[in-house]
């Protein structure tokens, strides 16, 4: 089993991706993996629903052009570290106020399975880490999968 250290160690090693302004409301960052493929991690915003002066950012990655599906490919460490350190990236140039984040279930799931599952409870610590004490934290969990909305703190 591993260690919390060994956890914190393996999320201190990145793949080199570098966040790109694409747009007027996007970034984007691709970066090679040591097997070939590919993640392309996408930050996109529209007017927030409720607050009309602020945008709604959601943040998109996929592996080798599979959405947010379960690979089971390997490396998920490497890959959500360096995937997390892009959020930290676009915090600290954007500044957003509200972004959102999703993760589906395995496609075995059971429709009435609304538990999280590892990889969705690691999203979540991994969120936490990332947005720190600046930002709230909320799930939406259902038998498809979980959405976090992150909304920064007054």
């Amino acid at each position: 089993m591993i260690t919390f250290r060994e956890l914190d160690e393996a999320l201190d090693r990145t793949y080199p991706a570098t966040l790109k302004k694409t747009g007027k409301w996007e970034y984007r960052s691709t970066f090679k993996l040591d097997d070939g493929g590919k993640i392309d991690v996408d930050f996109g915003a529209n007017d927030h629903i409720d607050d009309y002066d602020e945008l709604d950012w959601e943040i998109n990655f996929v592996r080798n052009e599979v959405h947010q599906g379960v690979t089971g490919e390997g490396d998920a460490l490497k890959i959500m570290a360096t995937v997390f350190k892009l959020v930290k990236d676009f915090i600290r140039i954007e500044k957003p106020k509200y972004m959102n984040l999703a993760a589906a279930k395995k496609p075995d799931t059971s429709k009435s399975d609304k538990s999280l599952q590892g990889r969705e409870r690691l999203y979540g610590r991994l969120i936490k880490k990332a947005v720190g004490n600046k930002y709230n934290v909320r799930t939406d969990t259902g038998s498809s999968g979980t959405v976090w909305y992150i909304e920064r703190k007054s």
